[in-house]
């Protein structure tokens, strides 16, 4: 029964135009308040392409005032944890969108509403990670203007790095 709800919330889904969705999704600042939800949200969806975020850079990108969430009625289903230093630089720790919603350009709104108040801040670049398959995530932020600057390797995984000129965009 469970799953055939969350099926045919997917097929409604899928099928609004993303006309309507914007007037249904609304986009707030997380707060310390959205913590535990981030957590669970983040438990529920271990599949190896991200990290579980540490308890201090959920705090540091709340406190930055540039971390978003994208919610529908009280529930958060997609969010953007980033952060910003007096250097001119910010790092974009987390990017999630609930796998009901995805494929709709939800990562996209996020990332460039968090990139336009980091201009704010006069921040000049803004770095991220990818696990180099996640294909989509990659194509994504290489859409929004990201480029990839180098290979790495986090915990042990591999990843790339990208990095976006915020100023002068």
């Amino acid at each position: 029964m469970v799953a055939y709800q969350a099926s045919s919330l997917k097929e409604w889904f899928d099928s609004m135009p993303r006309s309507i969705l914007r007037f249904m999704l609304k986009t707030r600042n997380l707060t310390r308040k959205d913590i535990a939800s981030i957590l669970k949200i983040e438990k529920s969806q271990e599949n190896g392409l991200f990290f579980p975020s540490d308890i201090q850079d959920i705090l540091k990108s709340i406190d930055s005032s540039c971390s978003l969430c994208l919610y529908d009625g009280n529930s958060i289903i997609a969010f953007v944890l980033v952060y910003h230093t007096e250097y001119g630089t910010s790092y974009l720790e987390k990017i999630f969108v609930s796998s009901t919603y995805r494929g709709n350009g939800i990562q996209n709104r996020l990332v460039k509403k968090a990139l336009k108040l980091l201009s704010e801040y006069n921040v000049r670049l803004c770095y991220t990670m990818v696990n180099p398959h996640n294909e989509v995530s990659l194509s994504n932020f290489k859409s929004i203007g990201f480029t990839e600057s180098w290979d790495t390797s986090y915990k042990s995984h591999n990843r790339k790095v990208l990095v976006y000129e915020v100023i002068g965009k």
